[in-house]
């Protein structure tokens, strides 16, 4: 969390540090040597004898000094990023800070115009989902601007509030511009999804109408992998959270025939999590096009299309591997779902 002093805040506080480096000028000046005087003596009998005296310290050219303090100090605070805190900082407020490509989207904005002007009456400050949280009215929305992760800029507005106050998010649906770890804020965050497009999807409308489609899943599992199968399961259902396509999952045992047959509907994945081996139906599919996840033999002729690295930061994890079949492709995970 940037560090506050007063209303203003800092993007990276740990450059403050630097600050230290004030001590090196100071240091310059005050053991900087004036240039020496002529004095005349009658003799210099005796003196290589009187003890030498310890200069003074003191400052030469304080202006100078001066200059120099205040260039350092100029160059880490703007390496430390400071800015201004809002001015509802004292007290709990609301925000609404508006994803970038809605404005200049026409798909959105039917759906965004009477939601802003609601938000306008009742004075809710409107800004964009952009670094430096620029305010919507004043800014030119025919041109989109530069993509932005959301979490950092969350975490910006979340250090110009105070805690307790709202942030409303409107944002396309799909939105998926976000990286690394949700960052704990304390202002609550509302995310609201309007119709447009998220930055980065495609222009083909035939691939925008098959992405809206549900996506077909197969889950065959046995009694001894029903644990391998709920977390398969609920894995499935989080990538459809996450990719705002809605995922059709079912369910069977290895000897149904509605569902392993030949008549069954068909799926784009297949996950089989069973001792037997797939079945000749389910095979057929793979050859087709779907994609086949296992924990055992798939039973099909393929091709190596190489490893894939299990999971990050797992060395010793037992690995994935990725064989084409035809027009699919079949995954073998060599372990097991199971939780144990």
């Amino acid at each position: 969390m940037p560090a506050m002093f007063g209303p203003v805040a800092f993007v990276a506080p740990a450059w403050l540090a630097a600050l230290a480096a004030l001590a090196v000028p100071l240091a310059l000046h005050l053991w900087a040597r004036r240039p020496g005087r002529v004095v005349r003596v009658g003799s210099l009998r005796g003196l290589e004898a009187a003890p030498a005296r310890a200069r003074a310290l003191r400052l030469t050219d304080p202006w100078l000094l001066l200059l120099r303090l205040l260039l350092l100090a100029a160059l880490v605070l703007a390496l430390a990023g400071p800015y201004r805190a809002g001015a509802g900082r004292g007290r709990p407020v609301t925000w609404a800070l508006v994803d970038p490509a809605l404005p200049g989207d026409p798909t959105a904005r039917a759906a965004l115009a009477p939601l802003l002007d609601s938000l306008r009456r009742t004075g809710t400050p409107l800004r964009l989902l952009a670094p430096g949280l620029p305010a919507l009215d004043a800014t030119d929305t025919t041109a989109t601007p530069a993509a932005a992760d959301a979490w950092a800029v969350l975490r910006e507005a979340d250090a110009q509030l105070a805690p307790g106050s709202r942030i409303v998010v409107l944002a396309p649906d799909g939105f998926t511009r976000v990286s690394g770890e949700r960052p704990r804020l304390r202002a609550a965050v509302e995310w609201r999804a309007l119709p447009g497009r998220a930055a980065g999807r495609s222009t083909d409308a035939a691939a925008d109408r098959r992405d809206t489609l549900p996506l077909g899943a197969l889950l065959v599992a046995d009694a001894a992998h029903a644990e391998d199968a709920r977390y398969v399961g609920a894995a499935l259902r989080a990538a459809a959270g996450v990719s705002g396509r809605a995922i059709a999952v079912t369910t069977a045992a290895p000897d149904d025939p509605a569902a392993t047959g030949a008549a069954a509907r068909p799926a784009e994945w297949i996950v089989w999590l069973a001792a037997r081996p797939v079945p000749p139906a389910l095979r057929a599919r793979v050859r087709a096009g779907a994609r086949l996840l296992t924990t055992g033999d798939t039973g099909l002729d393929s091709t190596s299309a190489g490893a894939l690295v299990p999971w990050p930061g797992a060395a010793d994890a037992p690995p994935l591997e990725e064989r084409v079949a035809g027009a699919g492709r079949c995954y073998r995970f060599a372990g097991r779902f199971h939780p144990d």
